[in-house]
């Protein structure tokens, strides 16, 4: 970001994200796609997310753990949400 440009003055959107979750849920457009699954996933992608910060380490590990859970064993998306939110819970401890 330039430094001349306050970030407060700054708004910003990414309507081509909101299309990908549209289209992967099946959501018809202008509904929320939103939820708890996603956010960081949208929020990474925004120009104030800083890629040194814990939310990125975690959001790395919680990628990997995801990958790992779906390598085990077929699983429906609901299992391997689970699955991962739990792999996540046990690092955390």
């Amino acid at each position: 970001m330039s430094q001349d440009v306050n970030p407060l003055h700054i708004q910003w959107k990414n309507p081509e994200f909101f299309a990908y979750l549209a289209a992967q849920k099946g959501v018809a457009p202008g509904a929320s796609v939103l939820d708890e699954s996603n956010a960081m996933e949208y929020f990474a992608t925004s120009p104030f997310y800083d890629r040194h910060s814990n939310n990125e380490h975690v959001r790395m590990q919680s990628a990997v753990h995801f990958a790992q859970a779906a390598a085990t064993a077929p699983q429906s998306m609901a299992d391997l949400a689970r699955e991962t939110a739990r792999r996540n819970e046990q690092e955390l401890r």
